[in-house]
């Protein structure tokens, strides 16, 4: 069963003054936060509204999706660019296989999904897991030779125990429900990935495979506690962590363990860190998306929680106005710990 956040907002807001800060006193606070974004551009070709924000000190990154792609030539133009204006910019995207590929066709490969992988293991597991090698170096292969340094992936969540339909979050994103079985096929798709020279995101932690619905849309609250998660969802960042570069934060919210959803929590960062001692870069799901949208209306309050937390880079995606506004009040100075973390994690992935 799944909870509404919403409901919890006027709640949670009360008992949490850092939390709820007004956008007055959030913008002072916001030179002093650690942290780094992950944004978006609008086109098919860089505009100079896209390239005065990417020049800012606090931008590490460029999400790209089906609206930046037309050709294979054209995609390559607009990585260049974005390489021109500042070299160490991340380029990032969802390519995962199946329905969650921004680009196919016109030189792309189309991947399969990764349960069917799953569904292939069922009864072939040494076939599966040379699929999956082979899925995970055609997918990154392509993506660096047009110029793109990382793919958010291989999605690490246990399919629900009911599967999925079509139209929910999940649907065939999951190599299964077994854990066991994740970590086998995760391990052999994060090979080819390396096979290719792409280091590998994990996704969605803890876990999103215990809710129904939707973050992209919707608040989601998940009722299990930390030693349930421990012995399903959590197992494969656990067994693949030397094989993971970063781990992304999803916007579940499990109440047993802490009123604010994944992505900005602080209670979830001690977790990783202190009591699972994954030392991995740490990124949060898209904070454009429903579910922190729903809490915090202002892109500033998600931002200023977010870096709070201690990730180290938030994406802020399909929302400019969001952008200008928090970037109009993010300092200009960068945290030096996280700049020299996230500069030895770029030089690790051959990204100077």
């Amino acid at each position: 069963m799944t909870g509404d956040l919403s409901s919890q907002n006027n709640a949670h807001v009360g008992s949490d003054a850092a939390a709820t800060e007004t956008s007055s006193k959030t913008s002072s606070l916001l030179t002093v936060l650690r942290g780094q974004l992950i944004i978006d551009v609008g086109g098919l070709a860089l505009v100079e509204e896209d390239i005065e924000l990417l020049k800012h000190p606090r931008v590490s990154g460029v999400i790209l999706f089906q609206r930046n792609f037309k050709t294979s030539d054209q995609l390559k133009d607009l990585c260049d660019s974005i390489h021109a204006v500042k070299s160490e910019l991340l380029i990032v995207v969802d390519q995962e296989g199946g329905r969650v590929q921004r680009f196919s066709g016109k030189g792309f490969l189309e991947l399969p999904s990764l349960k069917s992988l799953g569904q292939l293991a069922l009864n072939e597991s040494q076939t599966a897991q040379k699929k999956a090698r082979n899925v995970g170096y055609n997918m990154a292969q392509s993506l660096l030779e047009i110029g793109i340094d990382l793919c958010l992936a291989p999605v690490l969540d246990c399919e629900p125990d009911l599967g999925t339909q079509p139209g929910d979050v999940l649907h065939e994103r999951c190599f299964s429900n077994n854990p066991e079985e994740i970590i086998r096929l995760a391990a052999a798709y994060i090979s080819g990935m390396a096979d290719a020279g792409m280091p590998a995101i994990g996704k969605h932690f803890p876990g999103h495979g215990g809710i129904q619905g939707d973050t992209h849309q919707t608040s989601e609250g998940d009722p299990r506690s930390l030693e349930a998660l421990m012995q399903r969802d959590i197992l494969p960042y656990i067994a693949l962590q030397s094989a993971l570069s970063g781990i992304m934060l999803s916007h579940v919210c499990f109440p047993q363990i802490d009123n604010l959803p994944c992505s900005l929590s602080k209670t979830w960062v001690n977790i990783l860190r202190e009591q699972l001692k994954l030392s991995q870069v740490i990124l949060t799901d898209c904070l454009s998306m429903k579910a922190v949208v729903n809490l915090y209306s202002d892109p500033i309050d998600r931002v200023k929680i977010a870096f709070e937390s201690g990730i180290d880079l938030a994406l802020l995606c399909n929302d400019r106005s969001a952008v200008r506004r928090v970037l109009s009040q993010l300092s200009t100075a960068r945290n030096y710990d996280l700049q020299v973390k996230l500069e030895h994690w770029k030089a690790s992935i051959g990204i100077s």
